[in-house]
């Protein structure tokens, strides 16, 4: 611009921290959605929006420690506090479905805004944790522990030869009293079994 009053202008960037799997962590564990529990070196984080923005990008110190003492070897084999595992994955979606959120397991800024709004009023913590683990050897079961325990070992299987089940760690949240199986057998004839 040209003129008496005309002014310089000037560009500024900066750059805004991210935030952390490690606060992700230490959020999820203190609403009770992981198998850990998470403990500060020192004070808690300020029950403040302010607060819980900046321990998003540099996280309090402190420690996990796994909740129950007889936790399965399986499951901790798949933990890490500073990565995100499928662990971190499976806890996401449980809160996103309990929280009416879409269930994504993605960690976006409505699950931080709501985990870090818990926080701040100091919400009650989830009820519980479970896991399932199922063995292939020969016979096969399935085991289901929760909060500390075995609830069930049964008869399990994991497919066949031809269709086998795809080996791995998967995230469920959600479970289904009784359903119906169906679908189609390897040989090409069709299968519909009630009350599963």
């Amino acid at each position: 611009p040209q003129g008496r009053h005309a002014r310089a202008s000037r560009d500024v960037s900066w750059t805004v921290p991210g935030a952390t799997t490690l606060r992700l962590h230490q959020l999820l564990a203190q609403a009770g959605y992981l198998p850990v529990k998470w403990t500060p070196d020192g004070a808690d984080v300020a029950h403040t929006e302010r607060a819980e923005a900046g321990a998003a990008a540099v996280p309090p110190a402190g420690h996990f420690s796994w909740r129950y003492p007889n936790t399965p070897p399986e499951l901790k084999s798949q933990w890490d506090d500073k990565t995100a595992t499928v662990i971190t994955r499976g806890a996401v979606m449980m809160y996103q479905d309990e929280h009416q959120m879409t269930v994504d397991g993605i960690a976006g800024p409505t699950l931080w805004k709501a985990l870090m709004q818990d926080a701040i009023k100091g919400a009650k913590p989830h009820p519980g944790y479970s896991y399932v683990y199922v063995h292939e050897n020969v016979p096969q079961k399935m085991t289901l522990w929760h909060d500390g325990g075995i609830v069930i070992t049964s008869p399990g299987n994991t497919g066949i030869a031809s269709a086998p089940t795809a080996l791995g760690t998967f995230p469920v949240f959600e479970h289904l009293r009784v359903t119906t199986m169906s679908g189609t057998n390897p040989d090409g004839s069709h299968y519909n079994d009630p009350g599963i």
